[in-house]
């Protein structure tokens, strides 16, 4: 091959790099399990972003320390909410669900709460596992409430034994007790209709020993162990979830406090022990 068919072909090769990397396609290889093993452990975060930028730095966006966050504790799945997507504050090309699973090679799924700044803003999810189902909801509200809507992205995870298990990353209002208890009734109704194991996080916006997450035990058990964390991020398994998991860890990471407005929330979880 001649010196210009060689320049032709690394150009070609290059174009076609980049056109894969553009569509943002999940990794190659985010991970050796594609499904989740009888017996395996797998590490779940919640983590409130903030659209990644530090409370430090005003108007700075900062994928690499968030991502710097999520890869330090080596999770599998990864519930993010204040998500941004391609709007005019964070970066009309930057789809920050996207950049975060390429940064930490995971699968990622985004679903969006309101429609924000030319752009969109909402949840997301980041997996070492394959995806076999993913899906979205708007959370209702009061009647009458004028204020930000609220979203549920989740996703499908298949097990070794063929079973599918939901993961499930929400933030629910901050500004109305009675509107967060309405939002807390819709994940009950996705709950019966999903009728499979969930394990949900997310930034509930309340504290153990509120009205709301009383009434979030309901269905969704905090899988804190003990000395439990007074906090108002959650990692929670439904009845059926906690049938097949053993929660073995269950920890605030107190020592993160520069790239988001919020501490990651880790938990260990066994599957069929």
């Amino acid at each position: 091959m001649g010196f210009k068919s060689l320049m032709c072909f690394g150009v070609w090769i290059l174009i076609a790099a980049c056109s894969k990397a553009n569509k943002n396609d999940p990794p190659e290889n985010p991970a050796a399990e594609t499904v989740i093993k009888t017996g395996q452990t797998i590490r779940v975060m919640t983590y409130n972003i903030h659209h990644a930028n530090p409370p430090a730095k005003v108007g700075v966006i900062d994928m690499e320390a968030i991502a710097a966050v999520i890869n330090k504790e080596q999770p599998d799945i990864v519930f993010l909410q204040e998500v941004d997507v391609n709007t005019t504050r964070s970066g009309v090309s930057l789809d920050q669900a996207k950049d975060l699973g390429i940064r930490c090679n995971m699968y990622s799924y985004f679903t969006k709460a309101i429609n924000y700044k030319e752009g969109e803003y909402g949840n997301a999810i980041l997996s070492k596992f394959s995806l076999f189902k993913q899906g979205g909801r708007i959370l209702p509200n009061v009647i009458g409430f004028t204020g930000e809507s609220r979203s549920l992205a989740y996703v499908g995870i298949k097990t070794e034994d063929n079973n599918m298990i939901y993961f499930a990353s929400t933030h629910l209002d901050e500004s109305r007790d009675d509107n967060r208890l309405r939002q807390i009734k819709g994940l009950f109704e996705i709950n019966e209709q999903l009728n499979a194991p969930i394990v949900l996080g997310g930034d509930f916006n309340a504290r153990q020993g509120s009205e709301s997450i009383d009434l979030l035990q309901q269905q969704f058990k905090i899988g804190c162990i003990e000395d439990c964390p007074v906090i108002i991020d959650h990692i929670t398994l439904n009845k059926k979830a906690e049938s097949i998991f053993k929660v073995i860890k269950y920890e605030i990471v107190n020592d993160e406090t520069q790239a988001s407005d919020h501490n990651p929330v880790i938990s260990d979880i066994k599957y069929k022990e």
